[in-house]
């Protein structure tokens, strides 16, 4: 589904996207903790996660809520998450240390 298809011709023959969470911003802000269980769930069995939210650029809201659910997915499945964000948005300052954070454009 949408950038998901550019990134497995990217990534080459071996790699699959098995799932792509699509969630508007005040769905996010009201429903964190269930976008954190479904990307939680266990029939995807990822071995990596690559996340790019639309608007991660300079709002400040959207930085951190894609840092927490990036940070909850590591930390509970133990697998490498990258993320990209504006190095202007503060969710950057907030999860650099526990994330790899790819910069984008403004």
């Amino acid at each position: 589904m949408g950038p998901g298809l550019l990134l497995e011709q990217l990534l080459g023959d071996d790699a699959k996207v098995v799932m792509t969470l699509v969630c508007g911003d005040n769905y996010a802000v009201e429903n964190l903790e269930a976008m954190i269980g479904s990307a939680l769930e266990k029939s995807a069995r990822p071995d990596r996660i690559y996340s790019s939210p639309d608007h991660a650029f300079k709002p400040a809201a959207m930085g951190w809520r894609q840092g927490a659910l990036c940070s909850a997915v590591q930390s509970k499945l133990g697998i490498p998450v990258v993320t990209g964000m504006s190095e202007e948005n503060p969710g950057v300052d907030l999860y650099q240390e526990r994330l790899f954070t790819s910069s984008t454009p403004a």
